[in-house]
């Protein structure tokens, strides 16, 4: 049985317990998801359509055991091993498949919701929920070859845009591009899952306890945070040179004062509305959206 008796001081035991999270995408968020229980979360809704394959155990935390299994089974069966109390709910689909009434459901009784997938169009699917149902989120993944990776969060009345106004361009890129886009997993391995996982679950933490006083992770946004998209460089190498140029124009002689290759970098991100730019379509230039 798990004593929290260490962590009590950090964290709100009993708003983890009551809080349900959502995780959509189970696979390097393994180790996010373990974390989460060993911080007192009790509840916990998770989606994924992939099984357990030989090449999973190197960087997303399975086990042998479990190759050939469903991941959110092997991760029900490894959450209860952690803490037999959880209430787990799985579900073995592509987040767009599930019907109408399960979705409104699952959004509708999410106190968070961690968009961990690498597909663009389960991205893009959530965010029209997220914001039509006010939960606040955390979309996060790596780029091309692991070089740099993003982090969004919103908080709806405190943060003032939503996923698709961060990454507008983005949208329109894939609708060009006919297929989806999917970022190539190669190359990322189990330190870039649990350093990425790491971020995820402070920022997890801290949303959640926005509200609260009193404990680590109380009040670090106040009522009002627009620097919410967080890209980190975590090799010295970047291939693409758009994002390279990036942090080279935003980091400067700052680099002599870092490690030479873990930088982040905070943007602040502004509602898209006219007459800057076109109207966001999900949370209509207010951030959270409308129900």
């Amino acid at each position: 049985m798990i004593s929290f008796e260490r962590i009590s001081s950090a964290i709100d035991l009993t708003l983890m317990k009551q809080s349900s999270i959502l995780i959509v995408g189970t696979g390097g968020s393994f180790s996010l998801a373990d974390a989460l229980v060993r911080c007192g979360a009790q509840n916990i809704v998770a989606v994924d359509p992939d099984n357990v394959d030989c090449t999973n155990l190197c960087r997303q935390g399975y086990y042998p055991g479990n190759v050939g299994s469903s991941k959110v089974e092997a991760l029900h069966s490894h959450l209860l091993s952690l803490n037999p109390d959880i209430s787990f709910t799985g579900f073995k689909e592509k987040i767009q498949d599930l019907p109408e009434s399960q979705l409104t459901s699952i959004f509708r009784n999410a106190d968070l919701a961690l968009i961990l997938t690498d597909s663009f169009d389960a991205q893009a699917f959530c965010n029209k929920y997220v914001t039509k149902y006010r939960v606040p989120a955390v979309f996060a993944g790596y780029y091309e070859k692991s070089r740099a990776c993003e982090i969004f969060f919103f908080i709806p009345g405190i943060t003032p845009a939503c996923f698709r106004c961060a990454v507008s361009p983005r949208y329109s890129a894939q609708q060009n591009a006919g297929n989806e886009i999917l970022v190539s997993s190669n190359e990322n391995t189990m330190f870039h899952s649990l350093f990425l996982d790491s971020v995820i679950g402070m920022l997890s933490l801290a949303i959640l306890h926005n509200h609260t006083r009193g404990f680590t992770f109380s009040n670090w946004f106040g009522n009002y945070y627009e620097y919410n998209f967080i890209q980190i460089q975590v090799h010295p190498d970047l291939i693409v040179p758009e994002l390279k140029s990036f942090f080279d124009r935003k980091l400067g002689l700052s680099n002599i004062l870092h490690i030479p290759f873990i930088h982040s970098v905070h943007q602040r991100i502004e509602a898209e509305i006219p007459p800057k730019y076109d109207l966001c379509p999900d949370c209509k230039g207010l951030g959270a959206g409308i129900i």
